[in-house]
């Protein structure tokens, strides 16, 4: 039987490297999402942008009519504050306090954090997959 491994604080914090944000006075620590995380802001955001599809705006049309831009971010603001704080850590109650220019620059950060992870976790996918296809290729006789 093996000994498992268990990782220690600061392999967490190698793993999840924090980027700091100024928010007023306070100070943020921001951290790329874990798979848990992840799996449920993206279930929240599918739930948003099948909302704005039903008010007839799709994404790539949101910079022709800055009121597209608008209804998307207050649907965001009102619909899932949850999502703003899964990201940021911030507390949902002052999420949705927040000014909205405020709100709109730490959403951008916090998506931009975590497109870098995930640019990352898919690379990685890619070589795993062309590695295991390697290891199960049957050679041709």
């Amino acid at each position: 039987m093996t000994n498992k491994v268990k990782l220690s604080d600061s392999d967490w914090s190698v793993l999840f490297p924090q980027q700091e944000y100024k928010l007023g006075n306070t100070t943020l620590y921001l951290v790329p999402l874990s798979l848990l995380g992840l799996s449920k802001v993206i279930t929240q955001i599918s739930g948003i942008i099948n909302k704005m599809e039903k008010f007839g705006i799709a994404l790539g049309e949101l910079t022709a009519n800055p009121q597209n831009i608008t209804l998307l971010v207050t649907t965001i603001i009102q619909d899932a504050p949850g999502i703003l704080s899964e990201l940021s850590g911030l507390e949902e109650a002052d999420v949705s306090k927040l000014p909205i220019m405020s709100a709109i620059d730490l959403f951008s950060v916090c998506l931009d954090l975590n497109l870098n992870s995930q640019e990352g976790l898919i690379k990685n996918f890619k070589r795993l997959g062309e590695k295991v296809a390697k290891m199960t290729a049957t050679p041709l006789q």
